[in-house]
């Protein structure tokens, strides 16, 4: 078992991945492949204006709105979002498998 406290993970600059655009972007990794083998776990931290490109995950995605409002999209569907809100994201989210 490991404990890991938020404010002791740094958060790092992420504004400059190829993946981020429109503003500043910083990542806090919690769990990542150091610590798990089937799961990773990281706060994403969008700043007002920030986006990501339309991308895939070879797993399935779970969304967890700390702050804020925002827009999460997949193919062919969208919905804003506000803290509190929890959003699933199936690898294939355009299939029905």
């Amino acid at each position: 078992m490991k404990v890991i406290k938020i404010a002791d993970v740094p958060k790092e600059d992420a504004t400059s991945s190829p993946i981020f655009f429109g503003g500043s972007v910083s990542r806090q990794d919690l769990v990542s492949e150091k610590t798990s083998k089937f799961f990773n776990f990281s706060v994403i931290n969008f700043n007002a204006g920030a986006r990501n490109k339309f991308h895939t995950h070879t797993s399935d995605q779970i969304l967890f709105v700390t702050k804020g409002t925002g827009v999460v999209a997949v193919e062919d569907e969208e919905a804003v979002v506000s803290e509190g809100d929890t959003i699933a994201v199936p690898v294939f989210p355009h299939r029905n498998t």
